[in-house]
């Protein structure tokens, strides 16, 4: 498939279909090991690494290759130093995080590029955030993840989602995992002993997640304030917008960007209606505009909700709310 999902990948989620429309639905919200048995019901395998050279067959010391067990899928050449940390694993890490805070659910789980990468992810209760002109709903997700092809390492960030429309935010400072773990060996017990002291810290980051989505509601914002937010923000996530264009280059960049502030006015002004003229609805207008209604070509959704998840979008949502508390300030 051109997607990030593969034939060989699959997918759980809890009540509905996803953006893909692809998956297993369950009526209920499965635990981590009922997950991890539906979606990544294999291990990871290791082999020996070999070249033909001249006609002879040479094994190269110092890598191994890693294996999907059901299909042997080649899922990465790694250092002899590399110890899988197997997809149950994963279940098991999510299960002490539960155990550690039992209102914790299982929203979906599944993998990406064949299996090269692999997450579940937990949903937390639905926090606050006031408004002059009532609640602004979001609910906070906890994503675990891993992969397999020696590219990166078991981690579980937060991030938190706005119920009224879908945006993912998170301020600069949580954006860090709450852990990592390197595949360097390291057992169990101690993964799983560190996972659920994680947990414990992460419930004082949620707060502070509230703390300053509040700080930015009770903040009103005049009309200059939000065009200049919208010029600053899009530079810093994209490129400067052109004054004075002199080229056609130039000239399409300013179209753009001009196309990028109306859609952003327009989220902007229907929210407003709804949660007032604040820094918070300025800068959730500008995150809904980058994660729903900017066009990237070659993008699939799939990739769009990838790179919100795992890429610059996470720091691009981050950047733009700081950006929105230094222009309220």
């Amino acid at each position: 498939m051109a997607s990030e999902i593969e034939s060989n990948d699959s997918i759980v989620l809890a009540h509905q279909s996803a953006w893909h429309g692809l998956g297993t639905v369950l009526p209920h919200n499965p635990s981590p090991s009922e997950a991890v048995k539906i979606c990544l019901p294999w291990l990871v395998e290791q082999a020996e690494v070999t070249a033909t050279h001249n006609g002879e067959t040479i094994t190269l010391p110092n890598y191994r290759a890693n294996l999907r067990s059901d299909d042997k899928t080649c899922l990465g050449i790694v250092s002899d130093q590399y110890v899988p940390i197997q997809n149950e694993t994963l279940a098991r890490i999510a299960d002490s995080m539960i155990k550690t805070d039992g209102s914790v659910e299982i929203e979906t789980g599944g993998s990406l590029n064949g299996g090269k990468r692999v997450w579940l992810l937990a949903k937390m209760p639905t926090k606050t955030v006031n408004t002059s002109k009532g609640t602004d709903d979001s609910v906070p997700y906890l994503f675990i993840s891993n992969r397999h092809d020696g590219t990166g390492c078991t981690e579980a960030r937060l991030t938190m989602v706005r119920v009224v429309c879908a945006n993912t935010w998170a301020v600069a400072m949580n954006t860090a995992s709450i852990f990592k773990f390197r595949h360097i060996g390291m057992d169990e017990e101690s993964i799983l002993f560190q996972a659920s002291q994680a947990m414990r810290a992460m419930h004082n980051d949620v707060d502070d997640q509230i703390q300053f989505a509040n700080t930015l509601s009770s903040r009103n914002v005049k009309t200059a304030e939000v065009k200049q937010f919208f010029l600053d923000a899009y530079a810093k996530a994209y490129s400067p917008v052109p004054v004075n264009p002199t080229t056609e280059v130039e000239e399409a960049q300013r179209d753009r960007a001009m196309d990028g502030f109306n859609k952003f006015s327009a989220r902007f002004d229907t929210e407003a209606a709804q949660f007032g003229t604040t820094a918070w609805v300025m800068a959730n207008a500008f995150t809904g505009y980058s994660q729903h209604d900017r066009s990237v070509r070659g993008r699939s959704s799939q990739q769009r909700v990838s790179v919100d998840i795992y890429g610059t979008g996470r720091e691009m949502t981050a950047s733009s709310l700081q950006l929105a508390n230094v222009a309220s300030s």
